[in-house]
């Protein structure tokens, strides 16, 4: 049995001009509870309009696009969890909020979001990794990966 632990983050500095922002995920694959492989992705956010919430959605929809061209996961043999410091990606992403902002993300997201993906929001010290990718996804100009 397979295992996949995501764990995604934004992050966007509002208080320089022009607006600064980037993701990160941080991709851990389990097989028989021993870790296989670790996948990392950061990237800028290159949008006049980011915000923090942005951010936050492309992290996780850049982890699903991975996962979903990448391991291509199965409902037999793998499980998925994401993990996120942000109520908003899993309340928008579970349905539990009404969807207002940021349609164009929450559709990309459904496209590739799977029913047998389950979300869940963590403390933000328990998400360090992801935000540490997030805050060098600010500092590059285009994605990035390490598959390790």
């Amino acid at each position: 049995m397979f295992h996949i632990l995501v764990q995604c983050d934004g992050a966007c500095a509002t208080h320089k001009k022009p607006r600064v922002g980037g993701y990160g995920a941080y991709i851990q694959v389990y097989h028989n509870q021993k870790l296989q492989q670790v996948i990392s992705l950061w990237g800028p956010v290159d949008e006049s309009r980011v915000t923090n919430n942005r951010a936050e959605l492309l992290g996780a929809l850049k982890a699903l696009a991975y996962i979903d061209y990448h391991l291509k996961p199965e409902r037999d043999t793998h499980t998925v969890m994401f993990e996120s410091d942000s109520t908003y990606v899993v309340r928008g992403v579970s349905g539990l909020n009404k969807r207002v902002q940021n349609l164009d993300l929450f559709e990309q997201i459904d496209k590739l979001n799977r029913c047998h993906y389950d979300w869940q929001w963590i403390p933000r010290n328990l998400n360090k990794v992801a935000d540490a990718l997030s805050r060098r996804g600010q500092t590059v100009s285009s994605d990035c990966v390490s598959v390790v």
